[in-house]
């Protein structure tokens, strides 16, 4: 049987990254991935990183010239409902062509040392005497391969092919996301009239969650939406959207669809010989669901951990892996979670409630608004700024009361994952305890999708 220091499961942005990092540092790495090599990362053609985070995380920053580069922009603003009150972001952002940067990730791992497999699709795990995962199991046209890894990687997405097989003994959670734990979105890619100014900024409508982008045609630019529940939603959601925001006319040219997990991480990203990292892990940003880069916060702390581990020799317990998980959660793990709380309670407004509170500069404050990107730091005097003005609109009749419950509560559950998280066990002992309590905080949480607008729920539903 071969055998290999690492086995990641998937060649994206995380599975590329983490393998060219890992085989820098002279370990034997190999990826499989379930696409042909025509078809790796297909299922959409732009998407967007953030330059400081692929300066950070160093990322290969395309040449103009080249097939992976789309343009770049700065800054856009954020509106309210009926396209007020703009708050404007200075965060500079480049896009790219999916498949042809992830095919360049793919060519920096191997210059690295790493290997690669297409069509190679993960179908297992071989245990040791001990119970502790040795090796993996994975499929190819010619037949069934073993590999044995010190470590097996899952960064194959949403589906998350390997923490999904895992056992239910395991401290890693093997839950399969369900339609309303994912988090729906269409690309409109569009070509406006020839008067209309080259889009050269984007604009984002929190409200029906659709943004407006430019593309790569000078002519063209991307109209998107993202929602929870399904694609059917999601295209609703647009049509309320164009009824209340005025846009310029266009004419579609293409339209794509892709899914991203809306769900908390894993209470444990790693066990005996396995971590589970990227979409996998469900690790993107609450507030817009990028992970491309977000994930690679955990990725790059986990390129520490195991290089130190495997270089000392040895089995790599959950233990020792252990340090993955409370150097994350302590920082941008508690940060996260506690934002994703706050946004599933404040969501449920009106559009006559987020014009009202976009015009006040009340939680869509320029100060947030800012910061949602990195960066946001609110201080106990200006959360008191906003409850005091949320109460006080409650108490003239332009909030509704029951908005005003939502807002609390929702402050509420996120201080209380906050502070959950900032007491994350220090050793898997504590992880059970730590877990159920973890559990019944989420439970009050609830998901995103319980906030669906009821109207626009009936129609899809009355549609399907």
């Amino acid at each position: 049987m071969r055998k290999y220091d690492i086995a990641v499961i998937g060649a994206s942005t995380t599975g590329s990254w983490f393998a060219k990092k890992m085989a820098e540092n002279g370990f034997k790495v190999l990826i499989i991935e379930k696409q042909t090599k025509e078809n790796v990362s297909k299922d959409y053609d732009i998407f967007h990183m953030g330059f400081e985070e692929m300066k950070k995380f160093g990322l290969t920053i395309p040449e103009k010239n080249e097939s992976d580069y789309a343009f770049e922009f700065t800054g856009g603003s954020a509106y309210s409902a009926f396209g007020n009150y703009p708050k404007p972001s200075f965060t500079h952002v480049v896009g790219l062509h999916k498949h042809d940067y992830i095919m360049r990730m793919n060519r920096e791992a191997t210059e690295a040392g790493a290997e690669i497999e297409y069509g190679a699709s993960f179908s297992g795990f071989l245990f040791d005497e001990s119970g502790r995962i040795s090796a993996i199991r994975y499929k190819t046209e010619t037949g069934e391969e073993e590999i044995a890894c010190s470590l097996a990687a899952d960064c194959s997405g949403f589906a998350a092919a390997a923490r999904t097989a895992l056992p239910d003994t395991s401290a890693v959670e093997n839950f399969r996301l369900s339609p309303q734990d994912l988090f729906y979105v269409i690309l409109y890619y569009v070509r406006y009239a020839d008067n209309h100014p080259k889009v050269e900024h984007t604009d984002s409508f929190l409200q029906y969650k659709c943004w407006s982008a430019p593309s790569d045609d000078p002519k063209g630019g991307i109209l998107g939406v993202g929602a929870s529940f399904s694609f059917d939603y999601a295209e609703e959601m647009f049509k309320e959207f164009r009824r209340r925001v005025p846009v310029a006319p266009y004419t579609i040219q293409k339209v794509e669809k892709s899914i991203t997990p809306y769900h908390r991480p894993p209470h444990s990203f790693v066990d005996d010989g396995f971590i589970a990292m990227g979409d996998a892990a469900c690790l993107n940003k609450p507030n817009n669901g990028e992970g491309c880069t977000s994930a690679l916060y955990q990725a790059e702390i986990a390129v520490e951990v195991i290089s130190e581990a495997l270089h000392e020799g040895g089995y790599l317990t959950k233990e020792r892996l252990w340090p993955i998980n409370t150097r994350y959660f302590a920082d941008q793990g508690k940060m996260s979670c506690a934002t994703r709380a706050a946004l599933i309670g404040a969501a449920a407004m009106t559009e006559e409630e987020n014009e009202y509170l976009f015009k006040h500069d009340v939680i869509f404050s320029q100060k947030i608004m800012a910061g949602l990107n990195g960066g946001l730091s609110l201080s106990a005097m200006d959360i008191l700024h906003h409850i005091r003005y949320i109460a006080k609109a409650t108490l003239d009749g332009s909030l509704r009361k029951e908005y005003l419950h939502e807002v609390r509560l929702a402050l509420k559950n996120a201080l209380a994952v906050y502070k959950h998280y900032s007491a994350y066990p220090q050793t898997p002992d504590g992880l059970g305890e730590w877990a159920q309590k973890a559990n019944s905080i989420w439970d009050d949480v609830g998901l995103m999708s319980d906030k669906c607008d009821k109207a626009i729920l009936e129609r899809v539903q009355n549609k399907v």
